[in-house]
């Protein structure tokens, strides 16, 4: 009964909090995933529009350009 109550113990005091660790920062990072997949993309459309623009303000396209791809 003593070792059945340290496993216990042990599964409530320690391995739990950690799944739920695990869980909670697997959200978080699934979330900051998306959130870079959609800049991404949107940034990635934006290259061409950039491009037309580019004789109208030279620098300043090309620098938007440079960082963003």
């Amino acid at each position: 009964d003593v070792i059945r109550l340290d496993i216990e113990n042990y599964i409530s005091e320690r391995l739990e909090p950690q799944i739920k660790w695990y869980d909670e920062k697997s959200i978080s990072c699934n979330k900051n995933y998306k959130h870079l997949s959609i800049a991404t993309l949107i940034l990635t459309a934006l290259i061409p529009v950039l491009v037309v623009f580019a004789d109208f303000f030279p620098i300043l396209i090309k620098i938007l350009i440079a960082l963003s791809g």
